[in-house]
This record gives C-alpha cells, structure tokens and sequence, in this order.
C-alpha cells in the first residue's frame, strides 16, 4: 500500500513540475470600456429616438497615439442571439449613427472621448413586434492590438410601449 502512495506522489510530482506556464502579460491592449464585464448594453427609445454613448479604452497608458475604427458588425448580433437563445434584429442603419467612426488615443492617455450612438424614432421599416439591437465592434487599431474578448459590443433597444388609459373610469 505504501508503495501505491509513493508512485502516485511521484507521478504527482512529475506531472506538477512538467508544466511551464509561457503566458505574457497583456500590455496595450485596446478594447470597449463598456463591454469590459458584459457585451450588453440596454437602451430604452421612445418616440423621440434614444441615445448613449461608449468609450474605448487601453489596458495600459498609451506610449504611441493610437488610431482605432469602429462601426456595426452584423456577426457580433448573430453571435450574441446564438450564444443566449435570443432574436434581436439589427436595427436598420438609416435609423442610427455613430459621433465618430475613428477614435484616436493620445500617447500617454487611457481612453478616447466617449462616441456617441444617436437612434431616431422608429418609422414604418421597424416591426414593433420585433427587437431590435445594435451591433458594434472595434474593427482595427494601429500602434496596438485589440482585446478580442472585449472588442464588441451589443446594445439591446427597448421600446417604449404608449396605450391609451382609461380615464373616467370610477371604481
């Protein structure tokens, strides 16, 4: 029995020391701030529209100015509706648009000015059945590399629903 324990220590031991970790830390790193934790966002619209905004950050202080672009990626939406049994439908893009398209960060700075997404009111295109998102992705960086696993993210539109109350009503 004595031996059984010491062979499994051993093998133990032996597979324990075989392991080299050959991981880098994750230095400059461009990403969206706002999918940092979840890649969601939800956005309330009423009649007038709806608006918010997202901001892209760098894992560490910027040593070069650092030019991103970013825009809808139609992908991210059908990853996001796989991934959680969802059918949110791309918003159509006459109805939204984007401060900038191409953010820049300053050598030395964490984070771009916050980009500003605009949605108008709904017209005749949108099905009020349905649900609407808009998709966005960090789509190139120059002077660094992008956080594939925070470089998207989904902003779910929520519709604000007007019915008619009765008024007179005396209970």
């Amino acid at each position: 029995m004595k031996n059984i324990f010491v062979f499994i220590g051993m093998c133990l031991l032996f597979c324990l020391t075989g392991c080299e970790a050959e991981y880098e830390p994750l230095t400059e790193n461009i990403y969206i701030a706002e999918a940092e934790n979840v890649n969601f966002k939800r956005l309330t619209v009423d009649d007038k529209g709806g608006s918010t905004s997202f901001s892209v950050r760098m894992s560490s202080p910027a040593t070069t100015q650092v030019t991103a672009t970013v825009g809808s990626d139609l992908s991210v939406l059908e990853e996001y509706n796989k991934l959680n049994g969802t059918n949110y439908l791309p918003l159509p893009e006459h109805l939204y648009s984007f401060s900038e398209e191409e953010v820049i960060i300053e050598s030395g700075k964490l984070s771009s000015s916050p980009i500003q997404v605009n949605i108008k009111p709904y017209d005749e295109t949108v099905n009020e059945a349905d649900k609407y998102a808009i998709p966005v992705s960090l789509f190139s960086a120059n002077g660094t590399s992008i956080l594939n696993a925070s470089s998207h993210l989904v902003i779910l539109l929520d519709k604000v629903i007007v019915t008619n109350v009765l008024t007179n009503a005396s209970f």
